[in-house]
């Protein structure tokens, strides 16, 4: 959204009970001086006019920068293959149930794990 500093806000979310989202994105361009009860009787976590010394609080968030970064890194792989389908269809139909069963009793056992990535190439290779 672009605000401008035409831009009145007074009571934009009141009585929007079902609203709480976050619009810390709005902090660097937010008409700070033009704006009151902008979040009053609204679903929002926090209520109060956001400040300009602050850039916020903006509704669900107060969008303070976090103390210090994390320890450990976000995303962990999984140990596991995914069983999601892949994204092309197979060269050969799939088997039924019934013989399935007998596939698998003649087929070698191994203790290969893959990640997505070589079981994408090896089904594209």
């Amino acid at each position: 959204m672009y605000i401008d500093n035409e831009t009145r806000l007074d009571e934009m979310f009141f009585n929007a009970s079902a609203f709480n989202q976050n619009l810390c994105a709005w902090k660097e361009n937010f008409p700070y001086n033009d704006t009151s009860n902008i979040f009053v009787d609204s679903g929002c976590t926090f209520t109060t006019d956001p400040q300009s010394a602050t850039k916020g609080p903006f509704c669900s968030d107060d969008c303070a920068p976090s103390q210090q970064p994390s320890i450990e890194p976000s995303y962990k792989p999984s140990l596991k293959p995914s069983y999601d389908p892949s994204s092309k269809p197979s060269l050969t139909p799939s088997s039924t149930q019934s013989s399935s069963k007998s596939a698998k009793s003649k087929a070698p056992k191994t203790n290969a794990i893959f990640t997505n990535l070589q079981v994408q190439e090896m089904k594209s290779g």
